[in-house]
């Protein structure tokens, strides 16, 4: 045997022997390199994701009074808020005000004046005188007059009388019997006086008053000639010298509420902030904005850590646990490592279209916050998915989206319906067509899934006819979006 043919020969066994060790080291190089795959998959989609939870899109509470609230919301931080004084501790203080009346001097003056010369005319006349003194005034009122006031003393005892009532005042008579006592005002003198409502009362009391003391001091009987006097004086001669003033009486009412003192609420963290279903009222509103003060002036550092260090751990937990079951599944398409790195992007992509859709919505249309979910792509990752591999993909790609985004949403069964409905539906929607114009068609059938569960949700609230419409609306815009 030639030294060639003794190498050509030991060459052969050599390579005989380290064949196997070869072709093993062949085939340990592809599972090494999937899981650099993998392990790229998981990071992208967690970061997706974190970049999504740390530039979440500023919420704004747009609810207005008198509005349904669409959706339960509680306390992050502790603080605290005041509100005015209630309904009722301002019924109490308008009560406590008593109403001012305008004390007017020259009616007492006047009324003096018109019962003396109503008095000189009575002495002047003379029974069987057809022409009377003054109208509605009749024979027997002259008579009756003459009788109790003939005598000079008499008349000026009861004048005096008359004066004394007239300081006290005198009130109309549909005076409001309730008020306990009012305050008077003397523009003249520039006084003001509390006068006990005992001590008012209205002309024809007052006159009957009068009169009532005046027969009795003079024995002089009190028949029906005094009582007819007694109601023409009241009609035709005496008059109130108290009128109401409304601005002065709601000036002192307003005074007295501004001086109310108001209430201060203390709300702890986790406490309900409002109730879904209920209607907003004006301290919900109240209470949010203090709400949303409170989480800009106490920021803490160590809560948002760790408020991120919990979600971004639940959100790694899911998604190892999806990427785990898609990658140790039999389906074909997903032996080869670029397809496995496919579908992490689009999954990264399909979790950033959402971020960027709900940033849109919120802070540049300042769309409602009653319809947005309604207008988040939760199909868009189903129909991708489900168009390049299959619908099995598709659904627990679009289902595992829906769980990240429940872990920070604010209504997370909510979310998580409305998600996974959406992505099973888009899912099977599209998943024997083969032209564009079937996909986009395909498409819209989600919209009717996602109408479904919102109005659901909306009868749960008792919404009306127009929050349906809006929320069709909205639905049918998303996927057309995602269609296109």
């Amino acid at each position: 045997m030639s030294l060639f043919s003794f190498l050509k020969f030991r060459r052969k066994k050599t390579l005989e022997r380290k064949g196997p060790k070869q072709r093993q080291k062949k085939a340990d190089k592809k599972p090494r390199h999937k899981q650099v795959i993998v392990s790229f998959m998981v990071v992208l989609i967690w970061t997706s994701f974190t970049f999504s939870m740390l530039y979440e899109p500023t919420w704004k509470d747009d609810l207005i009074e008198k509005q349904r609230i669409p959706n339960s919301r509680y306390a992050v931080v502790n603080f605290d808020y005041e509100i005015g004084p209630t309904l009722a501790d301002i019924h109490l203080a308008n009560k406590s005000v008593p109403d001012i009346y305008i004390y007017d001097q020259e009616v007492q003056e006047k009324v003096d004046a018109e019962f003396k010369n109503l008095m000189e005319q009575a002495r002047k006349w003379k029974p069987g005188t057809t022409e009377l003194p003054a109208k509605n005034l009749k024979e027997e009122h002259l008579i009756t007059l003459q009788n109790l006031f003939g005598k000079d003393v008499k008349l000026s005892n009861f004048l005096e009388r008359l004066k004394l009532g007239y300081q006290a005042g005198i009130v109309e008579e549909y005076l409001d019997k309730n008020i306990s006592f009012m305050i008077t005002v003397n523009y003249k003198n520039k006084r003001q006086k509390i006068v006990e409502f005992g001590n008012l009362s209205p002309p024809k009391k007052f006159v009957a008053k009068l009169i009532r003391e005046h027969c009795a001091e003079y024995s002089v009987n009190y028949d029906d000639s005094v009582t007819a006097l007694v109601d023409y004086l009241s009609q035709h001669v005496l008059r109130p010298n108290l009128s109401h003033s409304e601005e002065l009486t709601s000036n002192a009412r307003k005074k007295k509420e501004a001086a109310l003192p108001n209430y201060k609420i203390e709300v702890l963290k986790g406490d309900p902030l409002v109730e879904k279903g209920m209607i907003a009222s004006a301290e919900d509103i109240i209470r949010l904005k203090a709400h949303a003060e409170a989480l800009e002036r106490n920021e803490d550092p160590q809560a948002i850590i760790q408020q991120l260090f919990s979600n971004g751990s639940l959100a790694l937990l899911i998604i190892i646990s999806y990427v785990m079951y898609l990658t140790q599944s039999k389906i074909k398409e997903l032996r080869n490592n670029n397809v496995i790195a496919l579908l992490g992007i689009l999954t990264s992509l399909s979790i950033l279209y959402g971020w960027g859709t709900m940033k849109i919505y919120l802070n540049v249309l300042n769309g409602p916050q009653m319809y947005l979910y309604s207008v988040l792509p939760f199909a868009f990752a189903s129909i991708i998915l489900t168009i390049l591999f299959r619908p099995s993909v598709g659904m627990l790609v679009g289902s595992a989206i829906t769980v990240l985004a429940a872990i920070i949403a604010r209504d997370p069964t909510h979310i998580l319906v409305l998600g996974i409905m959406s992505s099973f539906v888009g899912a099977f929607s599209v998943k024997t067509v083969r032209t564009r114009l079937q996909i986009l068609r395909s498409a819209l059938y989600t919209p009717l899934a996602i109408f479904l569960v919102e109005a659901i949700y909306l009868y749960k609230i008792s919404a009306v006819w127009q929050n349906y419409r809006d929320v069709l609306a909205f639905s049918f815009i998303a996927c057309a979006i995602v269609a296109v």
